[in-house]
């Protein structure tokens, strides 16, 4: 690239603060939207099918963090394009911010010898869609991993606590339910002494029953 057009780039910490900032965003949608969609299917413990059936539900629900694509390459237009704009219409360099003098050797920065010119506008290219399509599958990936992580230690935790009291006294015990664990509380576990710890998919579970 020759010096007239070259380039002014971003700092990689701001790549990576940017980039770690989407994931993270992504994650949590992801997180949130398997812990809903998980209880539907009503399956107890780790389960491979379930799973991939409530991720591809997640990564469905993706269309609708589109309005995100900016966000993964927000570095570039801030630190390539903002910034350097509002250098040169403050009269000075694009690149380095040092002043522009009327007697510059051919209009070149007597600093960082970059052109005196105007930074082009940030335009959406490829690599932008590109890097979000990216960034989203492994934000995604990670927040359906940690939910149907949270899921299954809290089947587990439900497991031991009923275990225990029915070793303490089989007959107190018969058939015992809660609540799980946030953000899955609108749907239940249970525990029967006879069937031990179970799910139920929403539409068939027994407090839906009891509501009808």
């Amino acid at each position: 690239m020759s010096p007239e057009r070259q380039r002014i780039k971003a700092p990689v910490w701001s790549m990576m603060l940017f980039r770690s900032l989407f994931v993270i965003t992504i994650t949590g949608f992801a997180f949130a939207a398997y812990s809903l969609i998980r209880p539907l299917f009503g399956t107890f413990g780790f389960d491979l099918n379930t799973f991939l059936k409530s991720a591809g539900a997640v990564l469905a629900l993706g269309m609708f963090v589109v309005w995100l694509i900016p966000m993964v390459d927000l570095h570039i237009g801030i630190f390539e394009h903002v910034i350097p704009g509002r250098r040169f219409k403050q009269g000075l360099c694009a690149g380095c911010g040092h002043p522009r003098t009327p007697d510059a050797s051919e209009g070149f920065c007597s600093e960082c010898g970059r052109r005196h010119e105007a930074p082009d506008g940030w335009r959406l290219e490829k690599r932008t869609v590109l890097n979000f399509v990216l960034w989203l599958m492994v934000g995604l990936f990670f927040g359906s991993a940690i939910g149907e992580t949270r899921l299954t230690l809290d089947e587990r935790r439900w497991t031991r606590e009923c275990r225990m009291l029915e070793d303490m006294s089989s007959d107190s015990l018969g058939f015992r339910t809660r609540r799980r664990s946030w953000p899955s509380s609108y749907s239940e576990l249970y525990y029967r002494t006879e069937q031990g710890p179970y799910a139920e998919p929403l539409i068939t579970n027994e407090r839906v029953g009891r509501n009808r």
